[in-house]
Order: C-alpha cells, then structure tokens, then sequence
C-alpha cells in the first residue's frame, strides 16, 4: 500500500510538473532549472539523489540546469533523533548509551540519503555517526523503479532519440543504489585513509570504526578544524580577524587551495579511488594546514585504461598539444556512436583547447578563462551538442574536477595551477618508470638485461676464437684436436648467444609478458637463486682454455 501511494504521490508531480516543462520558455528564463529543482526536491527520496547525480551532467544539460540542480546539496529536512537512536541500536544489538558515552541529538547535517549526528566514545574519543533514514533503501527501489518507467517513455520521443535516457537512468540508479551500503564507504575511506598517511601531501582522511560500523551506520573519528566554507565565506565579506586568526594556526586560503588542488591529482591519478564530492563544507582544513576530506559517500574510481587517458590528456595540456588532448578525450568517449560524425566535436573540442591553452598564457587573461571547471563545462557541452556518451566514472571524475576547480578559484583566484600540474605529471612519469621497472613491465626491464648477458658471452668466445688460434701460430703448429673441439665449442657458445641477444631484445620491445618471457625470467631467476651453478660453469671454462694454453706452451 506504502509504494502504491509514493508511486501515486510521484506520478501526480509528473503530471503537473511535465506540461509545465514543455513551456518553460514562456515562464521565464530561470523557471526550467528552478521547476526541476522543485520536482526533485518535492519528490524527495531518491529523487533528490537522482538530482544530485544530475547535477554533474554537464554533458547531457544545460549548464543553468547543473548549476541549479546542484541546490539539492543543501541541508534538508532532519529525521527525529528517535528514529537515529532506534536504528543505530537495532544495527548494534545495544542500548545507544552501551555504545556511545555521548550522543548529541541535534544533528550535524542532514542529507538526501542519511542523518549525521555527533558523539564521545566510553574511551574519550570524539566521533560522528552516520545513519541512514528509515525506509530509504525501499524509498528508492521504488523510486528507481519509476524513473526507469519513466525515462523508457522519454526514449520513445522523436525530439529525443538517441539519447538513451534509459541508459543514463539506469547508471545514475545503480550509483544511488551504491550510496545505500555503508560498509562500502567504510572500505574506502580506510583505503583513502591509509594511502594518504603515507602521501607526502598534506591531506588527510578519517579513522573508521569498525566495530561501530554496518549496513547502515558508519562511526567515523571526528575531525575539528575550519570548514573551508568558512574561509571561502571569511574572504567574500572581508573577515580579516578570522583570516589572521586562522593564519597564526596554519591555516591560509592559498595553500589550502594548492592542497585541494594537488590532493585531487594524488586521488585521482596516483589512488585511482577518490572522493568525487569535494564541495566546501565536506573539507575541513586542521590546525597546522592539513586539509582532511570527511565524507566518502560518494567515491568515484577509473580503471587502468581511463587512468592512461587522463595522463596523456593532462600532459597534453601541459606541453601545450592540442590534438594529443584531443585524441585522449576522444578515447575516453565509449562506446562511439556508429556512423556519428565527429567533426563538429573535433572543432568544437579543439576551439575550447586552443583558447584555454592561449589564456594560460596570456597574464592579463581572466580566472574564468583560465578555469579548468569553465574549460571542462565547454567539453560536456560540446559532448551534449553531438551526442557523445562518456563513462560513469569519467564523470564522476570530470564532476569532481570541476567542484574543485571551483573551491580552488575562490581560495586563490591567482593561483598558477599549469606549474603545478606539469610538476604533478613530471613525477606521475616517473612512477610509471619505477613501475615498469618493478612491477607492471618487469619482464620488459628484464629482458633487456638478459639481452647483454649472452651479448657479453658472444663476445668472450669472439676473444677466444681471435687469440688461441695466434696463440696455436705463435708454435709454428697447428692446434690439436682437442684444442679444435674447444674452438668448435666457442664458435656454437657464440652463434647461440649473439641469436639469444636478438631474440630477448626482440621480445623485450614487443610485449615481454608473454609466456615465453615469463619462463625465460622464471629460469633466470632460479639461476640467480643458485650461483653455485653459474661459478659451475665459469670453472669448466677456466679448466679448458687452462688446456688449451697449457698445452700450446708444451709444444713450444
């Protein structure tokens, strides 16, 4: 009976929400976004995630849309501490007192999907407890139920065909799905967490709890700072008592802006799982200047294919190649529309390159033109007006992107963020090399080593070859027999080791990770792990070129 009346409540939103759509136009300029702004928000439930997720479509709406759709962060309507306190010990098994020495009942923030509230452990520790809503995951079930309807109908319109809105809802409701497991979110955020204690950046991510943590509760260390909202805000009304305060702290706008900046780089590019929601009040910069993320909600991550893309397409910006960067984002687009004619895409594309790389150049151009956000909103339009999908997880990369960029610019507006990139993707090729050395390409690095061990034999036997036969002249005798097996010997030694040289050098630049590579280096290995047989075999040599002198002295 509940889902029936949600699917009632929704479909009379639709109905009295679609029409008004369709002649926007001649409400005014603004009521498209804002009317879909309400429809989601007044749908609540996984309507107002379904928005949020939107929001960073950029390659699909309008800019205005995204820019209003992305209102729906806000703080929402809180959930009575009745119903938090009755969750939390329905998912312990324990009284709330037996868990939590204190639980503050006014609560944090209040989002699309879960409830933040504040508590101390019985050891002292301050920590914040994340608890989903009630009734949210059957919320949303139904909810995504009905946008799939929903956007099956919108695919069957002729004005859009093509779209495969169906496609697109049915991404967006598999990541809101994905929100709705805590303990995935505990798991990234321990990930993030310990791969930034040892990062030599200055960020930082929370403690998980996990004994205080399940399916639908999350208990995280409790992080005191200065919200960069805070800052952002200090700087716009001109609080200059707080900024000197925070300042004697360790805290400015502008490094914390260089953090933001180059902590996004390390997550995306070195973690390859980052946090794809780095609005302002989800980032708190503590005492001493470290800037700690608090919210892993929403985690995107690209895999090895995408993560190569993006550093061609970084290091193309930052040797200034405008059809390199045009080519990796080209790559990135999948799958390509058959048939779909990329040229408008490639000028379009290619323009918005041009002048982005010219105003880095230019120090009298403005911040918007010099915005990686603005540059990055032309490319999902330019994406938007032909067409062209992109994965989930380049959006969610390019969204994250793009808040970020625009965090930074409020920070520090003069920020000369190409010198920091170029150092980033300077050290980003140097790790290649190191991995390619220890780990992904070992077998290349290899193989090229194996290649000089045979060359080095090749030649000994050529010394060998040249010098005992005018050792043999130097008698005025020709050589014996076995002196001639010995020679016999080097010159097989040598024609097989000059063709095992080519061969492994041949393999180490075509792939070395082939199964003919593998055992060649599986049985190097072996040999390095017993030198006993290498010396084995320098002594035999010794004793037969000891016979050959010894035996050509005699004769003389």
């Amino acid at each position: 009976m509940w889902s029936v009346a949600r699917l009632c409540w929704v479909a009379a939103l639709t109905v009295l929400c679609g029409p008004l759509l369709l002649i926007r136009r001649g409400l005014g300029r603004d009521a498209g976004p804002r009317l879909l702004r309400w429809y989601f928000e007044t749908c609540g439930g996984g309507y107002v995630k379904i928005g949020q997720l939107l929001a960073s479509r950029y390659d699909l709406l309008p800019a205005q849309y995204c820019e209003e759709l992305s209102k729906l962060f806000d703080r929402l309507r809180p959930v009575p501490t009745g119903d938090i306190r009755r969750i939390i010990e329905a998912e312990l098994g324990l009284p709330l007192e037996a868990s939590y020495a204190v639980f503050d009942s006014t609560p944090l923030a209040t989002a699309s999907l879960a409830q933040v509230h504040g508590a101390i452990l019985h050891n002292g520790e301050r920590v914040v407890v994340k608890v989903l809503k009630p009734r949210i995951r059957p919320l949303m079930r139904v909810d995504a139920a009905w946008i799939r309807l929903t956007a099956r109908v919108i695919d069957t319109l002729p004005v859009l065909r093509g779209l495969d809105i169906r496609r697109l809802v049915d991404e967006l409701s598999r990541a809101a799905l994905e929100e709705l497991d805590l303990r995935r979110e505990a798991q990234n955020t321990a990930y993030i967490r310990r791969r930034m204690v040892v990062d030599p950046i200055a960020h930082y991510a929370p403690k998980v709890y996990r004994s205080l943590s399940t399916f639908n509760m999350l208990t995280l260390e409790r992080i005191d700072g200065v919200a960069v909202r805070e800052l952002i805000d200090a700087l716009v009304k001109g609080d200059e008592a707080s900024l000197t305060r925070w300042a004697a702290m360790g805290i400015t706008p502008e490094r914390t802006a260089i953090i933001v900046f180059r902590s996004v780089l390390e997550q995306t590019m070195r973690f390859r799982t980052f946090n794809a929601d780095p609005h302002p009040s989800n980032l708190i910069v503590m005492a001493g200047g470290t800037v700690a993320w608090v919210d892993f909600g929403l985690t995107g991550w690209i895999d090895e294919r995408q993560w190569e893309l993006q550093l061609r397409l970084r290091e193309a910006f930052v040797r200034g190649r405008s059809h390199d960067a045009y080519l990796a984002m080209l790559e990135s687009i999948e799958p390509i529309p058959e048939g779909r004619d990329l040229r408008p895409f490639e000028h379009d594309l290619k323009l918005s390159i041009r002048d982005y790389l010219l105003a880095n150049e230019d120090p009298e151009a403005g911040l918007a033109e010099k915005s990686a956000g603005v540059f990055l909103t032309r490319t999902l339009q330019a994406l938007r007006r032909s067409r062209l999908p992109m994965t989930v997880s380049t959006v969610a990369l390019y969204r994250t992107v793009l808040i970020a960029d625009m965090v930074v610019l409020r920070l520090y507006p003069t920020m000369h963020w190409i010198g920091h990139l170029a150092r980033f993707v300077e050290d980003a090729r140097e790790d290649v090399i190191r991995q390619a050395v220890g780990g992904q390409l070992r077998s290349t690095y290899t193989a090229f080593r194996l290649a000089r061990t045979p060359l080095a034999v090749a030649e000994s036997a050529e010394w060998a070859l040249t010098r005992l036969p005018q050792l043999g002249r130097a008698t005025l005798r020709g050589l014996s027999s076995w002196e001639q097996i010995v020679l016999m010997t080097l010159r097989f030694v040598r024609a097989v080791a000059g063709l095992a040289a080519i061969g492994l050098a041949a393999l180490a630049l075509v792939g070395a990770e082939s199964t003919v590579m593998r055992a060649i280096v599986d049985s190097t290995t072996s040999v390095a792990e017993h030198p006993w047989l290498a010396l084995v075999g320098c002594v035999m040599l010794f004793l037969a070129l000891t016979s050959v002198i010894r035996r050509v002295g005699s004769e003389r």
